[in-house]
């Protein structure tokens, strides 16, 4: 089935705002309707890039972070509370636990807190509220694929802390990061065992990336 799909991606055309496109393989009984399954995307070339190559590898894959539209959004906040999936609690029983030593072991007073995958922000909200118990002056700077997310953790983090500032972007890190001016001493979150989901190449690629943009007194918290 994945010589037909790969010859109907060849169609797709990147001039359009939108990706519209159906496929169907032989033997196949369901039809993939991209205008009903896919979000609008700013860089259909990358998409198609990143399709085709991973349709060619013997491993077959499509990229997680195209998972990620609004009803994508929606299944994962769904996993995240089942009790199989247990590392958001983990992570949670850290920070509620140990969240003021990490303050105290950080010990910057002015911080931008930068975070790659930012989702829901549902675990980050009770670290930010260690650091601004503690009296320092942040900034967050939230980081995901999905708008749809960003928005909803934009609004929770506002709410709960008013005076918070919040500059989210919207995109893949592996680019947007890179689009951050370094204006004061940045702790990176980059949680929820994310790195596994990458490949071994990926991850090394990614703590470049992470090293390249960091200066002196710059941490990371990787989870």
């Amino acid at each position: 089935c994945v010589e037909p799909l790969l010859l109907q991606l060849k169609d797709i055309v990147g001039k359009h705002t939108g990706i519209s496109f159906t496929l169907k393989c032989d033997g196949c009984s369901e039809v993939f309707d991209s205008s009903k399954k896919i979000p609008v995307m700013r860089d259909i070339e990358q998409f198609k890039r990143d399709v085709w190559e991973g349709l060619n590898k013997p491993l077959k894959h499509i990229s997680s972070k195209y998972f990620y539209d609004r009803r994508g959004d929606e299944l994962f906040q769904k996993i995240m509370k089942m009790e199989s999936y247990y590392l958001p609690e983990c992570e949670l029983e850290i920070i509620l636990n140990q969240g003021a030593s990490m303050v105290d072991e950080i010990g910057h007073n002015s911080l931008d807190i930068i975070e790659l995958g930012a989702g829901d922000g549902s675990k980050t909200q009770y670290l930010l509220e260690q650091f601004i118990k503690s009296g320092n002056s942040i900034k967050y700077f939230p980081l995901d694929i999905s708008p749809e997310i960003l928005n909803f953790n934009q609004n929770k983090m506002k709410s709960r802390f008013p005076n918070l500032e919040i500059h989210a972007l919207d995109g893949d890190y592996f680019k947007t990061l890179k689009d951050l001016p370094h204006r004061q001493t940045r702790m990176y979150l980059f949680m929820g065992s994310n790195i596994g989901n990458f490949q071994e190449k990926q991850a090394i690629d990614f703590l470049k990336l992470i090293h390249s943009t960091m200066k002196k007194g710059d941490v990371l918290m990787l989870g």
